[in-house]
């Protein structure tokens, strides 16, 4: 073989080794450019699930303690709710909210139960957070906030229970889900087009100003007024405050939210709301009878 041959056979040995080179390069170039293309991806989702799971984890961590103080002192807060709703729906000025323990108790209680289905609402109105995560999460997620509203409006909770006619409307405890979206809804501002609540400051405000706002609350008012201490919640008592199970049914569901999205662990919870859950629950086979009935109807993730 001549040198011109040889010289030839090298040339194209090394344009064929550069046309592989520039194709492997090329492609590499895709794949970098495919998994910055994924990753900002990745990091629009965890952006966006920060910004609506953190409102949600929060409110659900300060219902959940403000149901501590509710359920487990009722001796001492029940006298509280005798004075719905006449003394929220009386509020004319942020003064009136201040003139009393008893308004400025009761406004914060309505605030982070309004404030919880608003996060809620807002999830749902700016982004498809629940398409975002993983099958897995979503459904996990999903069933959970299902569980929380389902609390007040299914009937289920109630199976085998006997309520004096009389007492029905005041002592089933019942939230429609409608009007658990409607006080949502009723909470949330439009700011750089996302949904955001309202302070506390602008809650009391809207209180004293908006009448249909009030309207809008009036479920939560009936559920929460008049909230009274009835024992022994039996099959054979005459008044069957079923508001209170609800209470600590809803708070035990609320717990297991934060749990469940809190994955820094940064939220602090009140223990002694769960240990007086569990006691609860195990001293009252029927309200642990109808629990098991609502998880069927509303599984747990």
């Amino acid at each position: 073989m001549g040198t011109e041959q040889i010289g030839f056979i090298a040339a194209c040995v090394a344009a064929i080794a550069a046309i592989i080179a520039a194709v492997v390069a090329a492609k590499a170039q895709q794949g970098v450019e495919r998994m910055k293309v994924q990753f900002r991806h990745f990091e629009e989702i965890e952006t966006l699930k920060r910004r609506y799971s953190t409102p949600l984890l929060k409110s659900a961590e300060e219902l959940y303690n403000k149901l501590n103080d509710v359920v487990r002192n009722r001796f001492r807060t029940c006298r509280y709710f005798t004075k719905l709703p006449d003394s929220i729906v009386n509020i004319r000025s942020i003064g009136d909210v201040l003139s009393s323990d008893t308004t400025v108790y009761l406004a914060s209680v309505l605030y982070l139960f309004a404030r919880y289905f608003a996060s809620i609402e807002a999830i749902k109105k700016d982004v498809g957070l629940l398409q975002l995560a993983s099958d897995e999460e979503t459904r996990a997620l999903q069933r959970r906030l299902r569980q929380t509203v389902a609390v007040f409006f299914s009937g289920r909770s109630l199976k085998d229970f006997k309520i004096r006619e009389a007492h029905s409307l005041k002592y089933r405890g019942v939230i429609m889900e409608g009007a658990q979206v409607l006080i949502g809804e009723s909470m949330l501002i439009e700011k750089d087009g996302t949904h955001e609540c309202i302070s506390f400051y602008e809650f009391c405000s809207k209180i004293a100003t908006d009448k249909d706002f009030r309207q809008c609350l009036s479920p939560l008012f009936n559920f929460l007024g008049g909230l009274q201490e009835v024992r022994g919640i039996t099959y054979e008592s005459d008044d069957i405050d079923f508001r209170w199970p609800k209470l600590i049914i809803f708070a035990s569901f609320l717990r297991e939210l934060i749990r469940q999205i809190d994955i820094a662990k940064v939220m602090t919870l009140l223990p002694e709301l769960e240990q007086y859950e569990q006691k609860y629950i195990a001293e009252h086979d029927d309200i642990r009878k109808n629990l098991e009935g609502f998880r069927v109807a509303h599984p747990d993730p």
